[in-house]
C-alpha cells in the first residue's frame, strides 16, 4: 500500500459558489443524517471542524476522499445561509488513480472508528466474490456492503465463514475491518477460496443458505434467525455436521431451533446483541435444543477450554460439545 503520496495542505475560504467544485464519490461511506445535522449545528453556532477535507484534484473536480459528512454539513449550512463563507482546511492530492484514492482513504482513517460496511463500500468494486454472488442466479441471496431489506451484508455472510474452523470457537471473525477486506481479496486470486485449506467459500455459503432458508425462512434483517448471535453459531453447527447427516436429517435437526425450546433459545440470544462472546455461549444452547436427550446421531462442534493441570500449568484441551453440560475431551 502506498503511504507517501504527496499532498499539499491549505486553509481556504469557501462560499456557496464553490460547492460544485467538490465531488462526492460513489464509494463514499453511507451518509448518517444525525451526523450531518450535528455538524451543521456546530457551524451555525460559530464552531469549526477539527479535521480537514482530503481531496483528489482530478478531471477538474475536487474528489472527496474523506470529509463527506463535513461537506454535506457545509452544503446544508450554506443552503440556509447562502451569504456566509467558511474557512476550511483541505489536504490536496493530484491525479490519484481510483486505487490510490482507496489507499489514501484507508491511510487517513487508520486509528479512527470506521465500520466494516464503510470499508466494504470503499473497496466494493475490487471484490470478485461480491461480483460472483450478485451475478450468479444459483446463489440464494444478493449481497451489499451492509444489510438492508433485500440484500445481505457481505460481512454477515463471511464473518462466520472465516471462523468456521477456529479452535476455540470464538463466535465470528477475529480481525479488523481491513483484515476482513484482505481476506475477501484472497478470493480474487482465482482459487475460489477465502483460505489456504482449499475450501470454496462461494459453494459452501450457497449450500448453507439453501438449507438455512428452508429451515428458517427468507432473509430479512429483522428476522430473528438472521441476527448474528443466531446466524453465526448455526453456520458453525451446519459446517461441522453437514457431512455427517443426510440432507433431510440435517435440515430437520436444525429446524428444531424454529419451535419449542429451540425458538426460546433463539429469542433470548438474538436480543443479546452481536458480540462474539454471545455467539460462544449461544452455540451450546442451540446444540442442547437440537439434541435434546438423544445419545446417538447428535450434532456437535469442536472447540477448546482452558484449565489448570495438576502441576499448576494452564493448558487447553480440545473438546467436542453436544449441549450446555455435555462435552467430551478430544485432546489435551
Amino acid at each position: 500500500m502506498a503511504t507517501k503520496l504527496p499532498y499539499i495542505t491549505k486553509q481556504i475560504e469557501i462560499g456557496k459558489a464553490d460547492l460544485p467544485k467538490f465531488k462526492v464519490l460513489g464509494n463514499a461511506r453511507d451518509i448518517r443524517k444525525g451526523k450531518v445535522e450535528s455538524l451543521t449545528e456546530l457551524l451555525e453556532s460559530g464552531g469549526h471542524f477539527q479535521t480537514g477535507y482530503v481531496v483528489n484534484v482530478r478531471g477538474g473536480k475536487w474528489r472527496l476522499i474523506d470529509g463527506t459528512h463535513r461537506h454535506m454539513a457545509v452544503t446544508s449550512y450554506m443552503t440556509r445561509q447562502p451569504e456566509k463563507k467558511l474557512w476550511i482546511e483541505v489536504h490536496f492530492y493530484e491525479n490519484l488513480t481510483d486505487e490510490q484514492e482507496r489507499e489514501t482513504y484507508t491511510i487517513w482513517n487508520q486509528g479512527t472508528k470506521q465500520s466494516t460496511s464503510d470499508f466494504l463500500k470503499q473497496y466494493w468494486e475490487t471484490l470478485n466474490i461480491q461480483r460472483k454472488i450478485n451475478s450468479d442466479d444459483s446463489f440464494p441471496l444478493k449481497a451489499k456492503h451492509k444489510n438492508n431489506g433485500t440484500k445481505i451484508g457481505l460481512h454477515t455472510l463471511f464473518f462466520p465463514y472465516l471462523s468456521r474452523a477456529d479452535i476455540p470457537y470464538i463466535g465470528g471473525f477475529n480481525g479488523s475491518a481491513l483484515d476482513f477486506i484482505g481476506k475477501l481479496h484472497t478470493w480474487n486470486n482465482g482459487t475460489n477460496a477465502l483460505s489456504s485449506d482449499g475450501t470454496d467459500a462461494f459453494n459452501d455459503m450457497r449450500e448453507f443458505l439453501k438449507d438455512y432458508i428452508w429451515c428458517f425462512g427468507a432473509y430479512h434483517p429483522k428476522n430473528s434467525f438472521w441476527k448474528p448471535p443466531v446466524f453465526y453459531p448455526v453456520f458453525r453447527i451446519w459446517y461441522e455436521n453437514k457431512s455427517r447427516f443426510t440432507l433431510p436429517d440435517l435440515r430437520l435437526k436444525l429446524k428444531k431451533l424454529a419451535t419449542g425450546d429451540g425458538l426460546r433459545c433463539v429469542r433470548f440470544w438474538e436480543s443479546m446483541g452481536a458480540p462474539r462472546g454471545n455467539c460462544q455461549k449461544a452455540i451450546a444452547d442451540y446444540l442442547q435444543a437440537i439434541n435434546g436427550g438423544a445419545q446417538r446421531s447428535r450434532m456437535s462442534i469442536t472447540t477448546s477450554r482452558s484449565l489448570v493441570d495438576r502441576a499448576g500449568n494452564r493448558v487447553r484441551e480440545t473438546i467436542r460439545i453436544y449441549g450446555t453440560q455435555d462435552a467430551e475431551i478430544v485432546t489435551t
